[in-house]
């Protein structure tokens, strides 16, 4: 994976010594796709560390800084990243890898520090490069930061590369599923060991993944069946307006708001239900349609 770099750079150095990588990842520590890329090459020998502004109340095996700040987080991204570039100076990594296009990349651009590979996963490029003002007076400088670029699929790439014009290196990285702890279970079995069928999204609540519209739907299905379950899972900016709605419509003891869960929780939540929905405007290659 990391590789895949200039060989300019001092890391293919250490590959070719045999030598294993310090990494220092900025982005969502809550995340669970983050922490099972960190957790993967932590297990591997890799020096691991996380830099985030996000709070992290979980364990880790490896350290997680935290940045605090009570500045909005869209103002973080922009004004804390000299406390993010002392950080880096005393971690001392081979690689900076940025998370998230629109945000921690924003901030991993202006400490300067290289090689700089930041991770497009979709959502960012598709939705919130448009929505977000400041990401727009950054983008330059994010696109001519970045040593590398990690992309989902090559519809990403081809968007980036056409519409930002970026000539660096773009490496396609596809998600993949965890098969150790994703388990396929026929549909007989579901419906026929559940007295409360169960509904499953497990996509953020933002506009984007229009839970608005799966809430809507599920009235008619509660109605046929009123034994069923809509399970929601994310987090996002409406949340409130999403539980506000399933009070208006009398949903609230058929609605179980599950927080931001780990894959093994995920896991356990398909095998409760018969169908599990993600209808999005946009979307890049969308992790929850692959482990469903």
């Amino acid at each position: 994976m990391y590789n895949c770099l200039s060989k300019k750079t001092k890391v293919n150095d250490n590959f070719k010594k045999g030598e294993n990588l310090k990494i220092c990842y900025i982005g969502d520590a809550s995340s669970p796709h983050l922490r099972r890329i960190a957790d993967y090459f932590n297990q591997k020998g890799f020096e691991i560390s996380i830099i985030t502004f996000h709070d992290f109340t979980g364990e880790a095996s490896f350290p997680i800084e935290i940045i605090s700040s009570t500045l909005p987080r869209s103002m973080s991204y922009i004004l804390k990243f000299r406390e993010v570039r002392e950080k880096l100076k005393k971690i001392n990594p081979d690689i900076l890898h940025a998370h998230f296009l629109t945000s921690y990349g924003v901030t991993a651009s202006l400490t300067g520090f290289h090689p700089l590979i930041i991770q497009v996963w979709g959502s960012d490029l598709l939705e919130y490069a448009e929505k977000h003002m400041y990401f727009k007076m950054f983008e330059k400088r994010v696109f001519n930061m970045a040593d590398l670029l990690m992309v989902p699929s090559l519809t990403i790439k081809k968007i980036i590369k056409e519409k930002y014009k970026y000539q660096k290196q773009i490496e396609i990285n596809p998600l993949g599923v965890d098969t150790s702890i994703f388990k396929e279970k026929k549909i007989e079995d579901a419906l026929l060991n559940s007295r409360n069928p169960g509904y499953f999204s497990f996509r953020h609540f933002e506009n984007n993944y229009r839970i608005d519209i799966v809430i809507k739907a599920f009235v008619e299905v509660n109605k046929l069946i009123p034994e069923s379950i809509l399970y929601l899972a994310g987090k996002g900016s409406m949340k409130d307006e999403i539980k506000r709605l399933v009070e208006t419509l009398n949903l609230k003891h058929s609605v179980k708001f599950l927080g931001q869960i780990k894959p093994e929780e995920v896991n356990e939540v398909l095998h409760k239900s018969i169908v599990s929905i993600s209808i999005p405007y946009k979307d890049a290659v969308g992790q929850a349609n692959l482990e469903s």
